[in-house]
């Protein structure tokens, strides 16, 4: 890229390989340069040390490695560096032989850089010891931190460096530090700058305040500074490793202390002041609404607002003594009872929120969006009646624990809990939900901590699971799981602990018989490559066949293993001589027949005396353990000659039954092999184990079975399937077939083949180009799930739907279906997800919509829908999610009349009925009975209601509605009383303005426009004009600027913009259009329009605006063309756009600034 006069470079969240060029060194003014989180190989190129004028270089998250050059510590070669980050380079399996193991090499000292205030070189490979001069020029008045956490540097702590750098700003956790000394003045003594060996702290590896204390950790024995204490300290950690909460002692802890788990954190975020949000406020609301009177303990909340520091009241754990802003706050097993309000979640610097054990409060995620550094959050026994909102923190949060809670039972677990994928910590336990372990658990990768053990899940655990290459603890036991276990799990290295045991449904009798398979079967996996394994069950279940003689082959059996136990399955032969150092294996009620001699030898000098017994009874001899421990539990023989048959029998009647069968392979094979015949298998993106002679179709990727081994579903969504699926085939040969999934394929489905179809539920054909369901209705009403979004679907509702009166979900949005929806769409009286969105529908909206009573979806936004809504609507008690945004279609008609009072919505979550036409006042009852724990938000802006906003409003959060750009004359008094900015907070007044239409925040000022007459106004045509020096022309253009705007409007389908004010009236000037800015002299100079629901292509002709200095379109899923890109254009944001090529981007020969995160660029 030669684009010489750029100060600042941004590619984050890409998908970027190759090196970084060294050409970078040709971008003399570059400022800032952000890689992050892409896939970059490689070493940094020596030329990046060239530029003179760099201050932020942020490379984290990529797969870097090499030494760290030289210039970058010093001051002769980029004298201005602020901010350094090259963290996380390193494979979280990664051991320090390991070549693409991150940046090794020494620890840089940093010496002569002085204007250094954030260094973070955490989760590398670095090596040798710290030097004594690090930063020994370095300014510490503003510096934030120092990170070397999860590396291998060894040695002690220079006491230099602890003199110089504030202990709080340094992380030194999780490396192989050996010694600490001339420790600081402290009440934690050394453990304020790492735990001692012996202890561990899941934080940051030191005791920062009196409620983190370091815990006790026998297994720790070597290294300062630890995290974890779930298995050996042999290599660092990727980063803190929350553990289970225990009362315990430790350095500078009160033995009587109730330790609370701290919010990992793999960075510190030393924020300062926690800006104008009233803390203590937040915190008395806590109190008040979770009965105050009746805590267990309230030291400082009892007390008048204003008369103590909150962060010395019981619970509630601050950032720091200059910074008096919660940063803890631990109320369990308090008897908080009531409602938990969402007001907790606006505490600016939260990080762990545990409000456990408190059985009578009911917790809530909404709004959760707004505790931007919430990492932590424990909410066991407590009520959850909904997990809404709980994604809008999925990028903070990494501890979740929802152990034994009220509201899960006899359900699945929300998909959502599965799309948090940034947890390192995930505990279910206790919670009687039923349904199967989802696949999407796979996309969880940083898990450390899985445990969903005492459920009622069923069916296999998903292969997905083996992706989760992070794994420490897996808890799945007393659940009815079946099947095998995953291809992969025996490589999953990192595993610790490994508890699947008892999986038997309820009913199995205790003679062995294995019929119906209970629980997980199949042959005993060796676990060979499970080095680090302590404890394995896999008791109680249905494995089969022999014990593999190198079984836990690599476990540290003397110092780190603690058990296995293999109890109560159908094993036979004899166990094997390589078990014999695995003292504590248990392998009573199985088939076995015999031991070997080297593991009879094996045995412990203490129970050498009992012989063979001492591992399993022999055959005719029985007792409660199967085994004999002590002289007071010796083996005692059966009577009768048929009594416990085998090795290890805990009673007398067990044993003798014929061994399990293995799976039958069933002809079913000919239709699954049909569809990678016909659909281009060999281009599959995943086949694993398709036509495989000897794995049976149930091993299959995308193949799920039945006890039966009979296929009831096919998933293969985005697999790069490719030509006609062979229909007719798959229902007629497989007849147990419950679900299809073929979500992202190219290929050419027949509706008309599905008379087979009898048993078929769900059918998602998303994004698979169909064109055509004719013959659907040949599934009556078996079928209850239909997804064809994203489809080429034209012309008029497809009748034939109709007929399917089984449905519960439909899906028909994002296709091109015109006219008007019938009125019998009510015959699908079983619908609960009704999405028309986004097609070409018109007429006015059926009001036997009312009818369909069952409704919690109703999304038909985005189309050419006109005239009122039906009050018939009134009638969908359970509706929960509504949308009717944005109907004003060529026509500009969209919906008009009154707004419905919807004073009979009790579950009501979002609702948005904006861009529209509706006029009248606001209802007095408006929403008058929904549920405010569930409820979300509502939007009517740019709508053309009047008359005054009521007071019934005041009860919802002022955040949660929106009535921006309508005309609104007057706001009750009531609704301006609960804000801290006042009016102000519900809509700016008459004669005022800002971009929001409303004050939430202390920057969002409304601002003085006489012209406006109505309340909540989001722009003003008094303050179109940028007063913004002029550069020269540099393109003349034959068109017009109103002429390239138009195409810019038409070529980005402007007509559904979020926002197009203006646009295109001939008789507005161009500088008074939504996001367009012009100097003095009427010159177009800026474009901003991001997060407008753009689609399409921005032209090249937009660069022929000769003044064009800025153009933002982020957020939007447009291409833009560079053909003709301005060479005076100085800012480009094309962040989350859909750009393909940055082709000609060269030619902007001015540009300063370029934004483009998340993009999803590839290659070099």
């Amino acid at each position: 890229m030669d684009i010489q006069g750029i100060e600042r470079i941004g590619l984050d969240h890409n998908d970027l390989t190759g090196s970084i060029p060294n050409t970078i060194g040709n971008l003399n003014h570059l400022k800032f340069l952000s890689l992050s989180d892409n896939y970059i190989t490689g070493t940094i190129p020596n030329t990046v040390t060239g530029l003179k004028q760099l201050r932020y270089l942020l490379l984290e998250m990529n797969r870097l490695r090499g030494t760290i050059p030289k210039g970058l510590t010093s001051v002769q070669y980029t004298p201005l560096l602020e901010q350094l980050d090259l963290s996380d380079q390193r494979d979280r399996s990664a051991s320090s032989e390991d070549t693409n193991a991150g940046f090794s090499g020494p620890v840089p000292a940093f010496s002569t850089q002085k204007r250094l205030r954030r260094v973070d070189l955490g989760v590398n490979s670095l090596t040798g010891t710290i030097p004594s001069d690090i930063l020994s020029e370095t300014d510490f008045s503003d510096f934030e931190f120092l990170i070397l956490r999860s590396n291998f540097i060894t040695g002690s702590i220079p006491p230099q460096v602890l003199d110089r750098v504030p202990t709080e700003l340094c992380f030194f956790d999780d490396n192989k530090i050996t010694e600490v000394k001339n420790c600081p003045f402290s009440d934690f003594g050394c453990a304020a700058i790492l735990c001692p060996p012996g202890y561990y702290e899941p934080s940051n590896g030191r005791q920062d305040a009196e409620e983190r204390p370091c815990l006790d950790c026998p297994e720790n024995i070597n290294y300062w500074g630890q995290t974890r204490c779930e298995i050996e300290n042999s290599a660092p950690s990727s980063g803190p490793v929350p553990t289970t909460r225990e009362p315990t002692t430790g350095p500078g802890a009160s033995p009587s202390t109730n330790v609370p788990t701290p919010a990992p954190v793999p960075r510190p975020t030393i924020e300062g002041a926690s800006g104008s949000v009233d803390e203590e406020t937040i915190l008395f609301d806590l109190y008040h609404a979770t009965g105050s009177d009746n805590w267990n303990v309230k030291d400082g909340w009892d007390e008048v607002k204003g008369n103590t520091q909150f962060c010395d009241w019981h619970g509630v754990v601050c950032v720091s003594e200059d910074v008096q802003s919660v940063e803890f706050l631990n109320l369990d097993n308090n008897n908080l009872v009531g409602s938990m309000p969402d007001s907790i979640y606006q505490l600016p610097n939260l990080k762990l929120l545990d409000l456990s054990q408190n059985d009578d409060l009911k917790t809530t995620f909404k709004n959760i969006g707004k505790a931007k550094s919430l990492a932590a959050i424990d909410f066991s026994r407590t009520t959850i009646e909904s997990l809404d909102g709980i994604l809008d923190a999925v990028d903070t949060l990494q501890q979740l624990d929802m152990k034994n809670v009220i509201g899960f039972q006899g359900s699945n677990f929300p998909s959502s809990i599965f799309e948090l994928t940034n947890l390192r910590q995930l505990s279910l336990d206790y919670n009687q939900a039923s349904g199967t372990l989802p696949s999407t658990l796979g996309e969880l990768t940083k898990l450390v901590i899985f445990s969903a053990s005492d459920n009622e899940l069923h069916g296999s655990i998903p292969a997905e699971i083996t992706k989760l290459s992070s794994l420490t603890v897996l808890r799945l036991s007393t659940n009815h799981l079946s099947g095998t276990l995953p291809n992969g799990m025996e490589s999953m290295n990192r595993l610790a602990v490994l508890d699947l045991s008892n999986q038997w449904s309820n009913g199995v009798d205790d003679d062995f018989s294995n019929e119906g398979k209970p629980g997980i079967h199949g042959p005993l996996p060796s676990f060979s490559k499970l080095s680090q394994l302590r404890r394995l069950d896999l008791a109680v279940n249905s494995f089969s066949g022999t014990i593999p003689d190198n079984f836990l082959a690599n476990v540290d059996a003397e110092n780190l293993f603690e058990s296995a136990d293999i109890s109560e399955n159908f094993l036979d032969g004899t166990v094997p001589s390589g078990v014999a150092k695995l003292t504590k294996l248990y392998m009573q009620d199985n088939l076995l027949s015999g031991i070997s001699q080297e593991v009879c030898e094996s045995i412990p000098d203490d129970m050498k005396e009992f012989g063979c017994d001492a591992i399993l009874c022999k055959p005719g001899f029985s007792n409660s353990l199967g085994r004999q421990t002590s002289d007071g539990n010796p083996c005692v023989p059966c009577a009768g000659s048929t009594g416990a048959a085998y090795y290890g029998s805990t009673d007398c009647s067990s044993g003798g039954d014929p061994l399990p069968e293995k799976p039958v392979i069933t002809p079913e094979r000919s239709a699954l092999e049909s569809i990678y015949k016909s659909c281009n298998g060999l281009d599959w993106s995943s086949k694993k184990n398709w036509l495989h002679d000897e794995v049976s179709i149930c091993l299959w990727d995308g193949i799920k079975c039945d006890t039966g081994d009979n296929v009831t579903e096919i998933d293969l969504r985005s697999n790069s399937l490719s030509g006609v699926f062979p229909s007719e085939d798959v229902f007629k040969n497989l007849p147990s077939l419950t679900k299809l999934v073929l979500d992202g394929n190219s290929v050419t489905f027949d509706f008309q083949t599905l008379s087979e179809a009898s048993n078929l539920k769900t059918l998602d054909l998303t994004k698979t180009e169909v064109n055509s369901v004719a013959g659907i209705s040949q599934l009556g009403g078996s079928l209850t799930d239909l997804f064809l979004s994203s489809n080429n679907l034209k012309g008029s509702f497809p009748l034939e739907i109709l007929q399917l009166t089984g449905l519960v979900h439909l899906a028909l949005h994002f296709n091109d279906l015109s006219g008007t929806v019938p009125l019998e769409i009510s015959n699908l009286a079983h619908l609960e997800y009704l999405s028309l969105h986004d097609n070409e529908f018109t007429g006015s909206i059926p009001s036997t919509l009312g009818e369909m009573s069952k409704l919690n979806f109703l999304l038909l936004q985005s189309n050419n829908f006109f005239g009122s809504i039906p009050t018939q609507l009134n009638l969908l008690e359970h509706l929960g999610f509504f949308s009717l945004k944005g109907q004003r279609g060529d026509d500009g008609k969209g919906l008009s009349g009154r707004l419905p009072s919807f004073a009979t919505f009790t579950n009501l979550k979002k609702m948005d009925l904006s861009d529209n036409q509706l006029t009248g006042t606001v209802p007095a009852n408006f929403l008058d009975q929904i549920n405010l724990e569930s409820f979300q938000h509502v939007t009517l802006a740019d709508n053309f209601l009047d008359g005054e906003l009521p007071s019934v409003l005041s009860k919802i959060p002022v955040d949660s509605y929106d009535f921006t750009e309508n005309q609104i004359s007057k706001i009750s008094s009531q609704l301006c009383d609960t804000t801290a900015y006042g009016c102000d907070a519900v809509l700016c007044p008459v004669g005022k303005w800002n971009k929001y239409g409303r004050q939430l925040h202390d920057d969002d000022i409304c601002e003085s426009c006489p012209s406006n007459k109505f309340w909540g106004a989001r722009n003003c045509n008094d303050s179109n004009e940028v007063d913004t020096p002029t550069p020269t022309p540099l393109v003349d253009s034959a068109l017009t600027p109103v002429e390239i705007l138009s195409m810019f409007f038409d070529k980005t389908q402007g007509e559904e913009w979020h926002r197009n004010d203006d646009w295109k009236e001939s008789s507005v000037s161009v500088c008074e259009w939504y996001g367009i800015r012009c100097n003095k002299d009427g010159d177009i100079q800026h474009i901003v329009l991001s997060a407008n629901n753009m689609e399409g292509t921005v032209p090249s002709e937009v660069f022929q605006l000769p003044y064009l200095v800025t153009l933002n379109v982020d957020s939007n899923n447009v291409d833009v063309d560079f053909r003709r890109i301005n060479a005076g254009l100085e800012i480009l944001d094309i962040s989350e756009s859909s750009v393909k090529s940055l082709t000609e981007i060269q030619g902007a020969k001015s540009l300063r600034e370029l934004h483009m995160k998340q993009i999803g660029l590839s290659g070099t």
